[in-house]
């Protein structure tokens, strides 16, 4: 399980078979209660940061911070070492969401 699985391993579909190993994780834990995860920092890789880069839509809309997919990937491999390095120091805080109500046709305006 602790093998680092993420490297171009594709399926024939040519869809990415990266998160393998966090499949496997979630098996063992319910299968195995007493396990004991002590980290899975190992899997944040360069390789798995830029290939789940590649698997954002580009024609997303833009982000709370208003970047755009495209302009997110200037210098992609720097600012991916960069967060790499930040995941592993522990200084990474991800931004914070913003949500937005949308009312369906017949609902009161409540919000849950």
């Amino acid at each position: 399980m602790h093998e680092n699985r993420e490297t171009s391993l594709t399926t024939e579909s040519g869809k990415s078979k990266q998160r393998s190993w966090w499949r496997e994780g979630r098996k063992v834990a319910r299968e195995k209660k007493q396990e004991r995860f002590t980290t899975m920092l190992h899997h944040i890789t360069l390789d798995l940061l830029r290939n789940t880069y590649f698997e954002l839509s580009k024609k997303a809309a833009s982000g709370v911070d208003g970047v755009t997919w495209a302009e997110s990937g200037e210098d992609l491999e720097s600012r991916l070492a960069d967060l790499k390095e930040r995941i592993h120091r522990g200084d990474y805080r991800a931004k914070a969401s913003r949500r937005i109500y949308i009312p369906q046709a017949g609902e009161l305006d409540c919000r849950r």
